[in-house]
């Protein structure tokens, strides 16, 4: 065929002219075996009718005529992609100027999927819900604390007996809150400070030889009872017991329970009937304080099950590579300024570094901006080299950073306009129920292809009445008997915009634009 033919293509009933020399330019595409294959092209005024995008269109001949690729940045980045796939060109293609922009949309939208997997709750939906026992519908709201108003007022509670046990176990541990029991004095088995009199006791002795007010004790005890039921209630109510047991949080939990039961046993079984006890008894009991800390990892678990906390999970398992990357960096600084300080004392003579690993320690310490000043150079070589120190610490402390909030904010929005487009969802679903009982009281009136056709239907003209398509809206003007132009129909809405009966020198014959049936309505609401 002739290279100077001009070509036209209908895509999605825009059309578009070019040449077969531009589209054969790319023959492995679907334009380029078709300006170079078929044989309709060679017929006059032939047009390619494609039911696709338009608006890619343009940028796409662009790409035939000049070899570059630029889209629109307002097109979304999985229709530029399926539309790229249809025409059979590849993606790699696109230019940088432009790729930055389509990856940004594949990205928004891969971290949009991500987050509603990890979000997702098989039980989220209404009917799975009801799917369950009653049993399993405890469980259910023990477990997700946003599924309905039981099981917020059940995560508060839960929340408070966990914030008190934490508060309990800080307060247990002052000398204000605990009393003493003269039968737990030995003074043979542990340090007694020998500036002052003998009487007066060091921490140690004063905390072996005193307990917890029984008050305290009382609501640790109960608290355990708490939690013992929390756990068992779970347990029994789990529909899935293997899934319940694989859980690391539950194994968790049983762990925080047994610890909390032995630091009673210790307390009050093994210590209080002795009239002294050995360091190796006070050691154990102090091992098992230190370990009460664990307790607000409760916390933690329940805030899981919150879409923040998620989020905040989800950055950081995204950020994986940055907090490695900062690892990495923040050794090998270490490593060399630590050396290099220690090296500059021990020129110096100042001795201020007993080791490279001293001086490590230090260079982590500036790194960070802690600067805890236990050891400090003290020549001026040493001083610089810190000085040094802090700048880069400065700078490779910041950057990766950066990175990472970064990161937090983008899950964070994506989160928002998720949350925002389901309440759109949970608001649309719930008008389109308003509206179709609304429509259940009225009369049916009938409908039929003749009288509503199709969109898209390419419609005539009858009985002298004209009907026109604009842009891919069918436009049907319809008249009654009583020659009264009852309505007008659209074939993208199907349905009727003048109910009100308008009269026909208020309507014209024929519309074209739903601009002039407003006006007509209007008019007719004036006269009625």
């Amino acid at each position: 065929m002739d290279s100077s033919q001009r070509v036209t293509l209908n895509v999605g009933g825009k059309i578009f002219m070019t040449t077969a020399a531009s589209l054969q330019t790319l023959p492995n595409t679907r334009l380029g075996r078709l300006a170079k294959d078929s044989t309709k092209i060679q017929q006059p005024n032939m047009e390619l009718f494609f039911d696709r995008n338009p608006k890619i269109m343009n940028s796409l001949l662009d790409f035939y005529r000049t070899g570059e690729l630029h889209l629109p940045k307002n097109i979304c980045g999985f229709t530029v992609e399926r539309e790229l796939k249809f025409w059979e060109i590849p993606v790699e293609i696109i230019h940088e100027c432009c790729y930055k922009c389509f990856h940004d949309h594949k990205s928004n939208a891969d971290i949009t999927r991500e987050i509603d997997t990890f979000l997702t709750n098989p039980y989220e939906r209404k009917a799975d819900i009801e799917k369950l026992s009653s049993w399993n519908k405890i469980w259910l709201m023990m477990e997700r604390p946003n599924l309905c108003r039981a099981s917020k007022m059940w995560s508060m509670v839960f929340f408070s007996v966990v914030f008190l046990s934490v508060l309990l176990c800080t307060l247990e541990t002052s000398m204000t809150f605990r009393e003493f029991h003269s039968r737990f004095y030995d003074y043979h088995h542990f340090n007694i400070t020998q500036q002052v009199a003998e009487t007066q006791m060091t921490f140690m002795n004063e905390y072996s030889a005193s307990l917890p007010y029984p008050w305290l004790r009382n609501v640790q005890e109960a608290i355990l009872v708490f939690f013992v039921l929390e756990f068992t209630t779970r347990l029994v109510t789990c529909p899935q017991k293997r899934h319940f047991l694989r859980q690391a949080k539950n194994w968790f939990d049983l762990l925080l329970i047994v610890h909390n039961g032995l630091s009673i046993l210790l307390e009050r079984v093994l210590l209080v009937g002795k009239v002294t006890y050995s360091s190796s008894e006070f050691n154990a009991l102090l091992f098992f304080y230190a370990l009460s800390v664990l307790r607000v990892m409760r916390i933690f678990y329940m805030a899981k099950n919150f879409d923040t906390m998620k989020i905040l999970l989800l950055s950081t398992r995204a950020s994986l590579k940055v907090f490695v990357m900062l690892a990495v960096c923040v050794l090998s600084l270490a490593t060399m300024f630590g050396a290099s300080v220690w090296m500059a004392e021990l020129v110096s003579e100042t001795f201020s570094f007993s080791s490279v690993l001293s001086g490590m320690w230090y260079a982590i310490i500036t790194m960070t901006t802690v600067g805890y000043g236990d050891v400090v150079p003290v020549s001026v070589t040493g001083k610089l080299i810190g000085a040094l120190c802090a700048l880069c610490g400065v700078i490779v402390m910041a950057l990766p950073i950066a990175v990472i909030a970064s990161k937090f904010t983008t899950y964070h929005d994506n989160l928002l306009t998720r949350e925002q487009l389901r309440k759109r969802i949970t608001f649309s679903k719930t008008n389109l129920h308003f509206f179709a009982r609304a429509d259940e009281g009225e009369k049916k009136l009938p409908r039929t292809d003749k009288q509503y056709p199709p969109l898209g239907v390419e419609t005539h003209r009858q009985g002298g009445h004209s009907n026109t398509t604009n842009h891919g809206v069918t436009v049907v003007s319809v008249h009654n008997k009583n020659k009264k132009s009852s309505c007008f129909k659209f074939g993208l809405y199907k349905q009727k915009l003048g109910r009100a009966g308008c009269k026909k020198n208020q309507v014209s014959e024929s519309r074209t634009t739903l601009e002039d049936c407003r006006k007509d309505l209007e008019l007719s609401d004036v006269s009625a």
